[in-house]
């Protein structure tokens, strides 16, 4: 299952993707380690989505290194 995105780049250069299913803005940061933060996102649906559900958290947070951080 695809789903769509908006991705903005903030004027402090971090990067922010909103959903268009789920209505959540996932904060990635700067683009150091990208490939790791995309594991984390995949991470997140395979384990917390199933768990806790989709509309659990407006804001998923990837930006911390080895964590990540859900409101």
């Amino acid at each position: 299952m695809y789903s769509t995105c908006t991705v903005f780049r903030q004027e402090n250069g971090d990067i922010v993707l909103y959903t268009a299913v789920g209505d959540q803005s996932i904060l990635f940061g700067n683009c150091d380690d990208i490939a790791k933060k995309f594991a984390k996102l995949e991470a997140f649906y395979r384990s917390i989505v199933p768990e806790k559900g989709l509309d659990r958290y407006s804001v998923i947070n990837l930006k911390v290194k080895n964590q990540i951080i859900c409101k």
